[in-house]
């Protein structure tokens, strides 16, 4: 358990995730951010519309794209 004054300090919640590393008799806990999976897609599928939009792209380009990569 870390010590209530370390999770005050650090402001770790219940849940946060952590990475752990060890180095010879020292272990390091670290508080990592874990991107909301929901919002990364949104802005990758913005990005994609913008570009196609932008390279004249259509909804059947994109369509036989991706029938020739699936062979």
């Amino acid at each position: 358990m870390i010590p209530q004054g370390i999770r005050d300090e650090m402001g770790l919640k219940e849940g946060t995730p952590l990475a752990i590393s060890a180095r010879k008799n020292l272990i390091i806990l670290r508080a990592v951010e874990v991107p909301d999976i929901e919002k990364e897609w949104e802005k990758l599928f913005e990005w994609g519309t913008k570009y196609a939009k932008e390279k004249g792209f259509k909804p059947e380009d994109v369509q036989k794209a991706i029938d020739k990569m699936r062979g």
